[in-house]
């Protein structure tokens, strides 16, 4: 899996929208896992799956009150996932992002 972003409401419940290579292999790993509030977003190598992570995730924002957000994963993939989230008009105060890679970059956890 390439991606996480999580939102979750002020009940504790999570919910996960994961960019994926495949998602065949990656229903097995969050099965595995016991994850079931997830949704998966094939991995396109330009990036237009983006604007789908996007749309899922302002669909979970209209049914939540103050959602939380957490962004971790690819710098890039991040930043075009806030920026779409807010020209939606989505607030993300508060929200908490951890990177992990970027291409071409190094000194990441």
């Amino acid at each position: 899996m390439q991606a996480l972003h999580l939102c979750r409401r002020q009940t504790g419940v999570a919910r996960f929208v994961f960019e994926v290579n495949s998602p065949a292999q990656a229903e097995v790993v969050l099965r595995k896992c016991d994850v079931s509030q997830a949704s998966l977003v094939q991995k396109r190598e330009d990036g237009s799956h983006l604007a789908d992570v996007v749309l899922l995730m302002a669909e979970e924002a209209a049914r939540m009150q103050s959602p939380q957000w957490v962004f971790t994963g690819q710098a890039r993939s991040i930043q075009s996932v806030q920026k779409g989230l807010k020209q939606a008009g989505i607030s993300l105060f508060g929200s908490k992002v951890k990177a992990y890679w970027s291409p071409g970059k190094t000194g990441f956890d």
